[in-house]
């Protein structure tokens, strides 16, 4: 995997930057470039397990001021939304899945604030300047960034060009299998290649093609013995700004939201904020009792688990680990764009993840 993502420029930027953005008042440019994302095959008779995410989004649609609130409707300002921001049209696999989210953003790039990062679903939109949105924090005068989700479809290629995964077809071949999971559950789809061939539930009850796959989602991947391709390319939209995302009790499987600048590890992550406790892992601490959140990285060389160790009294201790300690600080394990973690947040309540701004570099 490319140790960063690569920034496209001249043709190549005006060629995947085909879809224009669409803007109120404010001009949105995101940096557009691609990853390579590994996807490692079986090299015996079981099967193989990794985590993949997009990292890269689609483009933005819409930016603008919210003018006015009432419950969780926002007015936005400025011209009517256009038509790619004007959605949601829902996808019914298995249920309604809005399609598009609205993210509480910094106006420019030298204003900070804790809420920034804080997106919604978009679960209707009234009229052509108003979306209903539960953004947490959002104020009347904060600027709001409308994107349309990253699908499965647009991840894998609706033909399967892209992600190159060991299909299904009429004589039930085992396919590699593709999983989401979510506070609610897991669900699992498969590529087909027969007649009507697409993204599908395993029992062939809904085309999954247009499945949003939402921006903390990492997507666990299973494959079996046959597949071939071992990696492949994305091309899209960097997230700018600092990231919010939400992590239940319980397993959670997230993607990688930094892709650009300087690396993105498990120190620099911000998993653990001594500064918010209650928006953090849970770490090990000096009571051997306590059982600590487990953090799982999955790699070619296998599957890797580390733990935080918090100590307020040994400030110079307190780091990044293997369970049993051994190998000293991990705090440098870089986390790649394309990848994805598996963390068990073992007790307490659900929390939010806020991941520092990317800062962007050529």
């Amino acid at each position: 995997m490319k140790t960063h993502i690569k920034l496209l420029t001249g043709a190549a930027l005006a060629l995947a930057a085909a879809t224009p953005h669409a803007s109120a008042q404010t001009a949105t440019t995101d940096p557009v470039g691609y990853i390579t994302i590994d996807t490692p095959v079986p090299t015996g008779s079981g099967v193989r397990y990794s985590i993949v995410s997009s990292t890269l989004l689609n483009p933005v649609v819409y930016q603008g001021k919210v003018t006015a609130i009432s419950g969780t409707t926002l007015t936005l300002e400025g011209a009517a939304l256009s038509a790619a921001a004007q959605g949601p049209t829902t996808v019914k696999v298995p249920s309604s899945s809005p399609t598009h989210y609205a993210e509480l953003v910094a106006p420019d790039a030298a204003t900070t604030n804790a809420k920034f990062g804080a997106w919604a679903n978009i679960s209707a939109v009234p009229s052509a300047t108003q979306v209903t949105a539960a953004v947490a924090g959002v104020a009347v005068g904060d600027t709001i960034r409308i994107r349309k989700h990253v699908t499965v479809s647009d991840l894998f290629g609706a033909d399967n060009s892209k992600g190159k995964l060991k299909p299904t077809d009429d004589n039930a071949a085992t396919p590699d299998e593709v999983l989401l999971v979510s506070s609610t559950g897991t669900m699992s789809f498969v590529y087909y290649t027969g007649t009507g061939s697409g993204w599908y539930l395993p029992d062939f009850s809904a085309s999954v093609d247009d499945l949003p796959i939402e921006p903390q989602q990492g997507v666990l991947l299973k494959r079996v013995p046959g597949a071939t391709n071992a990696s492949f390319v994305h091309t899209g939209h960097v997230k700018t700004g600092q990231t919010k995302f939400p992590m239940f009790r319980g397993f959670n499987v997230l993607g990688i939201p930094r892709a650009v600048g300087s690396k993105f590890t498990l120190g620099t992550s911000g998993l653990f904020n001594s500064a918010d406790l209650p928006n953090s892992i849970k770490p090990q601490t000096t009571n051997t009792s306590d059982i600590p959140d487990d953090v799982f990285l999955l790699s070619s060389a296998g599957t890797t688990s580390f733990i935080y160790y918090y100590d307020p009294l040994d400030i110079p201790s307190n780091g990044w680990y293997l369970p049993d300690f051994s190998g000293g600080f991990k705090d440098s394990q870089e986390l790649t764009e394309g990848s994805g973690l598996l963390i068990n947040h073992r007790t307490g309540t659900s929390f939010t993840w806020t991941i520092p701004q990317e800062t962007i570099s050529q």
